[in-house]
């Protein structure tokens, strides 16, 4: 007598399906975090630009006008995302170069005749991503330097 396995489509089909999902959906998570990285990274530097940009446009008179069109951006930002959103932004450092005593008495040394003032804005930022199905946040740190340049009026 011989006997023969009879094997049920449906079952097969179970197995295949489970095995399949066990591949797909890991690698569904590691392309979405992959999204994320970029998607930090790419925003950050886009964020760290901006704020430079901002801190070095206006009037190198006031000096704590820097830091006030940076915290604007940084406030609108923050703002913009939550903290439960998955990509999150700081302000790490602003640095003027010269320091602010050496752009004082540059200003002061061409106000009397006018002229012009010149330096540089550097920002830090960091980013924070909140990846899928991973506790710990990854930080990513930009550092942008814009040039600035004053024209000072005579009085």
């Amino acid at each position: 007598m011989r006997f023969t396995l009879r094997r049920s489509g449906r079952g097969q089909s179970m197995v295949e399906a489970l095995l399949g999902a066990v591949i797909v959906i890991p690698l569904f998570l590691l392309a979405a975090n992959l999204f994320l990285v970029v998607a930090a990274v790419t925003s950050n530097d886009d964020f760290c630009a901006e704020c430079c940009r901002l801190a070095s446009a206006g009037r190198a008179e006031v000096t704590g006008d820097f830091e006030a069109r940076i915290k604007a951006v940084v406030f609108r930002s923050s703002r913009d995302h939550s903290e439960n959103s998955l990509i999150s932004y700081r302000l790490h450092s602003v640095d003027i170069k010269p320091g602010r005593n050496e752009l004082n008495r540059q200003i002061e040394a061409v106000s009397i005749t006018g002229g012009t003032v010149c330096g540089n804005v550097t920002v830090q930022t960091e980013s924070q991503v909140k990846l899928i199905g991973i506790s710990k946040p990854l930080t990513f740190v930009c550092r942008q330097t814009y040039p600035f340049t004053c024209h000072i009026a005579n009085h």
